[in-house]
């Protein structure tokens, strides 16, 4: 999906790309910033271009999520889609709710599948925290994210480098089957 997103995208001017690549959700700071760093933008401007184009939904989604969520509610066939969406930030309530603004900043400040900008303004309504202290606390979580996402992808190429990229490749798919590994062993 992200692979077509950028497809998409490769008209327009790299700063753009990175901008808008950074606004979408599931995509967000974690293909927006390693999409410009590939581009040979500087890794400052990157970074500030990820971060603006990933904070550009926040304000509609905090202001305009209660709206569409009484609008869905009202029909039937719209009710499993809120009923899903609702059970999903309910999972990650409990972060949010015992540590309050500053659950949500680290929230949204791992760049982690499942969190970012989209599902905190939504945990954010969920939860009923007031629109501008949700706007602090996920500016504050998508400049953490920003600078992890960076420094992890500027390393990255550093590696791929050094390396290659064959080596590196074979890092991070090790990496990820020890993770999924550790993770249905903590299930099962």
């Amino acid at each position: 999906m992200v692979q077509s997103m950028v497809e998409t995208l490769a008209a327009l001017p790299p700063a753009w790309q990175v901008i808008l690549l950074a606004m979408i959700p599931v995509a967000e700071l974690r293909a927006a910033i390693p999409l410009g760093l590939a581009r040979n933008l500087p890794g400052v401007e990157v970074f500030w271009l990820a971060v603006v184009g990933n904070l550009i939904p926040v304000v509609p989604l905090l202001f305009g999520l209660p709206v569409v969520i009484r609008w869905m509610s009202r029909y039937r066939f719209c009710r499993p889609v809120i009923e899903r969406l609702v059970a999903r930030a309910r999972r990650k309530e409990e972060q949010v709710q015992r540590y309050g603004p500053w659950g949500l900043l680290l929230f949204v400040g791992v760049p982690a599948p499942g969190t970012g900008v989209w599902v905190g303004s939504l945990v954010a309504v969920l939860l009923g925290i007031t629109p501008w202290r949700a706007m602090a606390a996920m500016a504050g979580g998508v400049l953490l994210a920003g600078m992890l996402v960076t420094l992890f992808s500027l390393g990255m190429l550093q590696l791929a480098h050094l390396y290659g990229l064959e080596t590196l490749l074979a890092l991070i798919l090790l990496a990820a089957a020890g993770w999924w590994w550790r993770r249905s062993q903590s299930r099962g």
